[in-house]
């Protein structure tokens, strides 16, 4: 062979030795579900039962489950047996208008019964307390009614941003009819309006955006309570206050 074609062919090889013992890169970085985002497939299927509770699944899995229609309807009439009006809470922010428990042996369980605010990401404060009150005079009544069902929540993990990564955690809100059992209920109300409100006794009073700190629901000053036992068709019960 002549020394050209053999010179070539000697360059040739050693390029391809070089070639062949370079250092493998490192390969794809593997990193847990729940700090990168994953499927978060976590929590198995999430049961709906009239249960309430919470569970955790992927966004496909729980963006999935849907709520059931009530079945019942539990209407409270609440009497103010005092001698000076009060304000029943009607709506609130992140917080129940009725609350609910579920007695398991001596002890009571609360359930979910309403849906809140959420903000996976970055966000302002959001209000916790009570949207719209109503007065009952002296010596007189108001209704409320709860609807039967309670809440159960189902969590995943969203990406806020890609660069950096940044997660959060969104909530769906599933409503399923409570299951039959003894449940106490309650009621919220304040002994005057919260500062912030505006209204009247006649038409009622808005409070959206006020934060209170009483040691009842939605804030308030006190609760009243009743104690039911649910089954198949509507209900009727009273609550008298203070």
């Amino acid at each position: 062979m002549p020394t050209r074609s053999r010179l070539a062919l000697a360059g040739l090889l050693v390029g391809l030795l070089e070639l062949c013992a370079c250092t493998p890169g490192p390969g794809p970085e593997t990193t847990d579900d729940a700090t990168t985002g994953g499927d978060a497939t976590t929590g198995g299927d999430a049961t709906i039962g009239g249960s309430g509770g919470a569970t955790t699944g992927g966004e496909e899995m729980c963006t999935q489950l849907s709520s059931a229609p009530a079945d019942k309807a539990v209407t409270l009439t609440i009497s103010n047996t005092g001698v000076e009006p009060l304000y029943l809470v009607t709506a609130g922010a992140g917080c129940p208008v009725v609350g609910v428990e579920r007695k398991l042996g001596d002890a009571y369980e609360e359930l979910l019964t309403h849906s809140y605010p959420t903000c996976p990401c970055e966000c302002p404060g959001l209000p916790m307390g009570p949207e719209q009150l109503v007065a009952i005079p002296a010596q007189m009544t108001s209704e409320l009614t709860w609807d039967g069902r309670v809440v159960e929540t189902c969590a995943y993990t969203v990406e806020c941003y890609e660069e950096p990564l940044q997660l959060g955690t969104d909530v769906k809100f599933v409503y399923s009819p409570a299951a039959p059992g003894e449940y106490r209920l309650s009621v919220a109300y304040f002994t005057a309006p919260p500062d912030g409100c505006s209204g009247d006794d006649q038409l009622g009073y808005s409070c959206g955006g006020v934060t209170v700190f009483g040691p009842a629901a939605c804030g308030a000053d006190a609760a009243g309570v009743v104690e039911v036992t649910l089954a198949d068709g509507d209900l009727s019960a009273e609550i008298m206050i203070p």
